[in-house]
């Protein structure tokens, strides 16, 4: 009753592989074999069970020569970008990762992935790579658009305050920080166009003391 619960674990863990696998013997004889690698070989497993390595894949392909390596070195051998087209396989490329059983002598597990899934996926991490850097720039932009309209607010409670006390002067210091501060924001604005069109940010020397100064 253990075995088979065992056994019926090993095909549930065996089919849940979103890729082709496939399990081959001594001889290159496939053993074991997927739902992944029925659908990709167009077989049914008992099918699949009576093809050798020979009988699946071209002879033009490494795959005999790859086998041999992982038995030899007892390790894992992995090559990209293979052709396997032929007639029973149509026009395929795929990535080869192939690991000997170590537990079980002479027995190889092949994992197959085909290279359109395979560029799929590295483009999926691209894009997640590519969003985690557009937040991290978004955060930033807010950052730096918050700092002006926060100076630009400040400056016009000010104004109202010195417009009681009759401080003409206060008044016009703190009108120049208004107009000095919303051409922040609109330099802000036109370099988030001009990387939105690709186009190249023009620099420019600055005085960093007058930065000091007007931080201060």
């Amino acid at each position: 009753m253990m075995i088979n619960a065992q056994h019926d674990l090993a095909d549930i863990v065996l089919n849940s592989i979103g890729f082709p696998l496939l399990v081959i013997d001594t001889q290159n004889q496939v053993i074991e074999a997927n739902t992944s690698a029925e659908a990709f070989f167009q077989s049914g497993r008992k099918t699949l069970l009576d093809q050798s390595i020979d009988d699946l894949f071209p002879s033009s392909s490494p795959v005999n020569t790859m086998i041999d390596k992982a038995r030899i070195t007892a390790a894992n051998v992995n090559d990209q970008g293979i052709d396997i087209s032929s007639n029973l396989l149509g026009n395929r490329l795929i990535n080869l990762h192939i690991s000997p059983l170590v537990e079980r002598s002479g027995l190889v597990a092949i994992l197959i992935q085909e290279r359109a899934l395979a560029e799929r996926l590295r483009g999926q991490e691209q894009f997640r790579g590519s969003s985690r850097r557009m937040s991290s720039f978004a955060a930033l932009l807010a950052h730096e658009i918050k700092t002006p309209l926060s100076a630009i607010r400040g400056a016009a409670e000010l104004i109202t305050r010195a417009n009681n006390a009759n401080d003409a002067n206060k008044q016009n210091q703190l009108a120049d920080l208004i107009v000095s501060e919303s051409d922040r924001v609109t330099e802000l604005v036109n370099r988030m166009e001009t990387l939105a069109a690709g186009n190249t940010i023009n620099r420019k020397s600055i005085n960093i003391h007058e930065i000091i100064d007007h931080c201060i």
